[in-house]
């Protein structure tokens, strides 16, 4: 099972989306849409959380991809479960850009605040590895590693000296 996590004012089809599902034919590929501007993230988080128990493969490689805001959601069913993790372009602090960028009210934000910091602590104690690089390129093995991994995934920016570098066998 793959769960999709798209980002702020995207969809579940998103870019991500065609690129799993055109990889990863022979997963079960689940990608809900979410309004992040007007949704509880609590009930997105919820939702999320049902998703994984609903559709938890047995066996097989299950793992959460997220990206922007979707990697915040991520990142919060990466510290509550033993679930492999990528996080593409993640928006780990959202109520920053929420509040600043797109005016989100202060009741919203605060709830984003409560999340991080239910959760955002909770994932230094297990054993996950961090991956920085760039997007992932067709044929890459990103889900086809043996143990959970926190991946994040960044854009090339600056000048080249600053860019994160591909790892071999990952990116």
């Amino acid at each position: 099972m793959i769960l999709n996590i798209h980002g702020y004012d995207s969809s579940g089809k998103n870019s991500k989306y065609e690129f799993l599902a055109s990889e990863y034919k022979d997963q079960l590929l689940i990608s809900p849409s979410f309004d992040y501007s007007n949704e509880n993230p609590y009930n997105i988080l919820d939702t999320l959380r049902n998703r994984i128990i609903l559709n938890h493969e047995k066996d097989k490689k299950n793992v959460v991809v997220g990206s922007s805001i979707g990697g915040f959601f991520a990142y919060c069913l990466c510290a509550a479960y033993e679930i492999k993790t990528i996080l593409i372009n993640p928006s780990l602090m959202p109520f920053i850009n929420l509040s600043a960028r797109y005016g989100a009210n202060e009741a919203m934000c605060k709830k984003y605040i409560e999340l991080f910091n239910r959760y955002f602590f909770q994932a230094n104690s297990r054993d996950y590895e961090i991956i920085v690089g760039d997007k992932p390129q067709p044929g890459a093995p990103l889900l086809d590693r043996d143990r959970g991994a926190l991946i994040i995934l960044g854009e090339r920016r600056g000048n080249a000296a600053d860019r994160p570098r591909p790892h071999d066998g990952v990116l």
